[in-house]
């Protein structure tokens, strides 16, 4: 039976802004839990711009790449957040006890499709519920997108 629905949306720039910021690795550790941090790799993004070689032989920095990479986990990222948002709104309850934004990850299955993985006492609270969650994510033209189905198992 359906227990909630929820959906939100995330401004990409702004999460990239959190990530890449000055308070950005704090940021990720306060939102993100461990394999939703794995899976992002933020720490490669973070690093300075290595120098290469271009094909004239002078010596150039990859920039331009990590730009690129940053902009694609920064992506990945906000639909992450919009996940965690969209589950909170399907509960019905907003960020408050028990739930801790790192405890509620949007993880990817070996085929690629999203879902979630709680623990701690948000796990408790989906268990003690006994509650499915199903997340669809998206995002385009500078927006992330999830959407959450909570429905209870029978």
């Amino acid at each position: 039976m359906l227990f909630g629905v929820g959906c939100d949306l995330c401004e990409i720039a702004r999460m990239e802004q959190s990530l890449f910021g000055p308070h950005g690795e704090a940021f990720e550790a306060r939102v993100f839990g461990e394999a939703e941090r794995q899976a992002l790799a933020l720490d490669s993004c973070r690093e300075a711009p290595k120098k290469a070689k271009n094909d004239h032989g002078d010596t150039v920095r990859q920039s331009a790449l990590n730009v690129s990479r940053r902009a694609h986990k920064a992506a990945s990222a906000a639909a992450d957040f919009a996940a965690k948002e969209a589950f909170l709104k399907a509960a019905g309850t907003g960020l408050r006890e028990p739930f801790s934004l790192c405890e509620i990850e949007a993880v990817r299955l070996p085929g690629g499709a999203p879902a979630y993985r709680f623990s701690g006492r948000s796990a408790q609270w989906v268990e003690a519920r006994r509650l499915r969650a199903h997340l669809s994510l998206s995002h385009e033209d500078g927006l992330a997108m999830a959407y959450c189905i909570l429905e209870t198992e029978t």
